[in-house]
Order: structure tokens, then sequence, then C-alpha cells
């Protein structure tokens, strides 16, 4: 029996080894103690994700928070501009008419255009005394024309319809008179040179005098830039030069008396009676006269009366305007009133 169980036993082992086969190695479970060393770890994750969307928070909060004011400043500063834009204040429209109104009285009167149109003619005046008027008429003009142009672009002035009407009716008498175009200062320079050949032709005291003196005072006009001036000094010295001749040709006889104080006679007349005829007239060479002055000073007159009017109704009525308006007037403001007011 002890021989049987032992056959049975080997035969039994035997039979295991030939069907053993190969196991897979399957990794240990996480034991609860090592779970509990691993948490730390996560709840450190956690709280840097956490650190990091309340600082992504701030930084939207900080962005929408500047972007929102920014806006509301550009919105502000649009809001002054507008009211500039918009607004019709007088003060410095009112300033500028004023001192505007200086300079065209000293157009209209005291050595400035006026005396150098209506001296033009006059040989008593002396050409320093004339050339001083030419002078003052230009500087003058030329200050005028830079306050004429502030009012054009006015605000105050285009969109105040009474102001505006009276303003064209005087741009259109000072366009005449302007130093822009140049036309004004070559009309000045024709005066001048008309009050300069005046004097010179004055000066030739008898009918005998020096083909020289002659010549020389008709080249005035025969070398200005001016056709009819040339045309005019050109005959007047060929006959000047014959009154002269006759009158020589009287003076030296020694008989015939009579027939050469007849030619003589008849050249001075004929000299004289061209003269009165062909005598160019300054103004109308010129294209401009002291009555041009006397309309630009007229029709300014009206223009200075309507803004002074709608300034002083603005002044009386100044306590009506809101006190955030007040900053945003033509009188240069920089509108910081209004952005206190608006900031509140």
């Amino acid at each position: 029996m002890a021989e049987k169980a032992k056959a049975k036993k080997t035969a039994s082992k035997g039979k295991a080894t030939k069907k053993t086969k190969t196991v897979k190695t399957v990794a240990p479970k996480e034991t609860k103690a090592a779970k509990t060393a691993e948490a730390p770890k996560k709840v450190e994750n956690t709280e840097k994700t956490e650190g990091k969307k309340k600082w992504s928070t701030k930084k939207k909060v900080i962005f929408w928070s500047c972007l929102g004011g920014g806006i509301l400043i550009i919105a502000i500063v649009v809001i002054i501009i507008l009211v500039n834009v918009l607004s019709v204040h007088y003060d410095e429209t009112y300033k500028v008419a004023d001192d505007l109104k200086d300079e065209i009285s000293g157009l209209y009167s005291g050595e400035g255009c006026a005396y150098a149109m209506s001296y033009a003619k006059s040989s008593y005046t002396s050409t320093k005394d004339y050339n001083k008027y030419i002078k003052k008429c230009k500087e003058a003009t030329t200050k005028a024309d830079e306050l004429v142009e502030k009012l054009t672009n006015d605000n105050a002035v285009n969109r105040n319809a009474d102001i505006k009407k009276e303003f064209d009716e005087f741009k259109e008498a000072y366009d005449k008179i302007t130093m822009k175009d140049g036309k004004v200062e070559k009309a000045l320079d024709l005066y001048s040179t008309w009050h300069e050949w005046l004097t010179a032709e004055s000066d030739l005291s008898s009918w005998n005098e020096s083909e020289s003196n002659m010549t020389k005072a008709a080249n005035i006009l025969i070398k200005s830039n001016n056709d009819k001036f040339k045309e005019y000094g050109t005959t007047w010295l060929e006959k000047r030069k014959a009154v002269a001749n006759a009158y020589q040709a009287y003076y030296d006889a020694t008989s015939n008396y009579s027939d050469l104080y007849d030619a003589y006679s008849k050249a001075r007349n004929d000299f004289n009676s061209w003269k009165k005829n062909n005598e160019p007239d300054i103004e109308e060479v010129a294209g401009i006269s002291d009555d041009s002055y006397d309309d630009v000073h007229d029709t300014y007159s009206d223009v200075y009366d309507e803004i002074e009017d709608a300034y002083k109704k603005e002044r009386g009525n100044s306590n009506e305007v809101p006190s955030f308006m007040n900053g945003a007037s033509n009188s240069g403001s920089d509108g910081s009133e209004m952005l206190k007011q608006l900031m509140k």
C-alpha cells in the first residue's frame, strides 16, 4: 500500500510538470498607505491651478477697467471737442474784430493808404514823405489781411446769419485792396512812380530846360513796367523838346522875332493841349483809388456793429449759460472746467 501511494504521488508530480504554464506578472495594487502618501501632491497642484485662475481673473478685471476708463476719457475729450466746434461764442471773434477795426481805420485815414492815394497827384508832397505813406499802407494792409483771414474762418462769423451777410459784403470790397494776390502792391508801386514823375516834372522850371534834365525826368515813366506810362513818357519827351527848341530859337534870334515867337507859342500850346488830353489817370492805371478804401471802411463798420451786438448780448446772458459750457468758448479756454463737471 505504501508503494502504491508513493507511485501515485510520483505520477501526480509528473503530470503537474507537464501541465505547467507561464503566468503573467501583475503589478501590485496600491496600498492605502501609498495613496495617503501621494495625496499632498494633488492638493499642491490644485492650489497652483486655483492661483493661476485668480491671477487671470485679476488681469481681466484690470484690462477691462483700463479699457473702460480709456473709453470714458476718449468720450469726454470728444464731447469737449464737439462743444468747442459746435458752440458759438464771441469773445475771440470780438477781439479780432476790434484789432481789425484799428487797421481799417489806419487804411482809411491817417498817414496810410488814404494818403498814398490822395497825395499821389501832389508835387508839393516830398518823395520822402510820400514813400512813407506807401510803406505804411503796405504794412497796414498786410496786417489787415491776416485778421480778415481769421474772421473768414471764424466759427461765430460763419454761423451767425446777420454777421455772415455783412461780412460777405465787406469781403467783396476788401478783396479789391488785399495784398495777397500782388495786384495792390503793384498798384501802389505805380502810384509811387507817378508821384516821383510829377515831382521831377515840376522841377523843370523853364521851357528851355536842358535836354539831359528832360530826359532824366521822362525816363521815370519810360523805364517803368507800365505800357501807358512808357507811351506817355516817350511822347512827352518829344513834344517837350520841341517846345524847348522853339523857345531857344526865339531867344537866340537876331531878327524875325514875330515869326519865331509864333512858332514857340504854337509848340507850347500844342504841348499843353496834348498833355491835358493824354495825361494818364493814375487811379485808372493802378486800378485802385481812395474810394476803394471808403467802401472797405463803410462795409466793415456794419460788420463790426453786428459782432459787437452779438458779443454784448452774449455777455448780458452769460449767467444763463451752464458753468461747464464756459470752458468751451472761442476765447482759447482748454475746457478744463467742463472736464471737472463731467468727472463728478
